[in-house]
């Protein structure tokens, strides 16, 4: 998808540099359809790839068989009950935005979003505009990397209040 300019080789490189033995991917919807039989699916050389899709409503949805292709335009109380008919895993992404947080079929949410985290950074999306500042940081990303991705980031407290909340 646009948000990942790597191939499925170098990620499963990286996968199994990091001791991976499995990851769950997520693809955009191409013109509104999650289309099931596109993409890794299964084991490639010491890694198990789960090919999944992020959807519209804030759908993360990952194990539905490779013959099938969902509809994102699809009534989202359809397309949960038509998730879970086929055997797959519904979770809710993008938790900073509204949800029904009462859909049955939903059985997990992300902790943590780096794109919702980082929408924040106003110090990030000023350098958008004067770029000077963000190429002074260049070498401490380039020496730093770790510490440098570190300081952006920020405490998911709202979204570990909601798994709090739904936990009760």
């Amino acid at each position: 998808s646009h948000d990942s300019e790597m191939t499925f080789d170098d990620i499963r490189a990286a996968a199994l540099k990091a001791g991976f033995d499995f990851i769950l991917m997520t693809d955009h919807c191409t013109d509104g359809v999650a289309d099931f039989s596109k993409g890794w699916n299964g084991d490639y050389d010491g890694v198990r790839f789960v090919r999944g899709y992020e959807m519209p409503n804030g759908f993360l949805v990952w194990g539905i068989p490779d013959t099938v292709a969902l509809d994102a335009r699809e009534d989202p109380n359809a397309l949960a009950e038509r998730i879970e008919s086929l055997g797959g895993l519904l979770v809710y992404g993008h938790c900073e935005e509204p949800r029904d947080w009462g859909l049955p079929q939903v059985c997990a949410m992300e902790v943590y979003n780096l794109h919702a985290d980082f929408k924040d950074e106003k110090r990030l999306v000023a350098s958008l505009k004067n770029p000077l500042w963000l190429l002074g940081t260049t070498e401490q990303f380039r020496k730093y990397p770790q510490e440098a991705f570190s300081a952006l980031q920020d405490y998911s407290g709202d979204y570990l209040r909601r798994w709090d909340e739904l936990c009760q």
